[in-house]
């Protein structure tokens, strides 16, 4: 029997050969790692992010310290939760901010942005376990949609459809 280490860095090597992963991130948080849970302020309180986090497939929108959301991006926000298989946004910015319909956090000190290598803009999609499937620069429900079927077909998390 294999070590539970091996087996763990097999799967990790597994799933991020069939996720979607752009070129050009430094930080240290890659596809088929699991995110961290670390601190973030939600409804002026410090909290895990882990309680944001988990049980669906999720986007995580980085906005960065100005908070900025344009209407083209406001409508790809809410078509995710249309989709077959929705996704949850959780939008994260460097301030206090309030988009209805959709969670948000503070990135305070930037931490959770470093360990992206998150500018406004970045996006990574986790799966229900909290494993980061794909990342990317810009928001794209193609890309979205494609990672989630790979991720799915490789025998990642799967959830009734819509």
């Amino acid at each position: 029997m294999e070590p539970l280490d091996e087996i763990a860095a097999r799967l990790n090597a597994q799933l991020h050969d069939i996720s979607a992963d752009e070129t050009g991130f430094a930080g240290p948080l890659r596809p088929g790692e699991h995110l961290p849970s670390v601190a973030v302020v939600a409804h002026g309180l410090p909290q895990p992010l882990a309680s944001h986090t988990g049980g669906a497939y999720q986007c995580l929108l980085f906005l960065g310290e100005e908070g900025r959301l344009d209407g083209e991006v406001l409508a790809e926000l809410h078509a995710l939760l249309r989709q077959p298989v929705p996704v949850l946004p959780l939008l994260v910015s460097g301030r206090a901010l309030q988009v209805p319909g959709f969670d948000t956090v503070i990135d305070a000190g930037d931490e959770l942005a470093r360990l992206c290598d998150a500018r406004p803009g970045t996006v990574y999609l986790l799966g229900p376990d909290r494993r980061v499937v794909a990342r990317w620069r810009s928001l794209s429900l193609p890309f979205i949609d494609e990672a989630i079927a790979r991720y799915q077909a490789a025998g990642g998390a799967r959830l009734p459809t819509a």
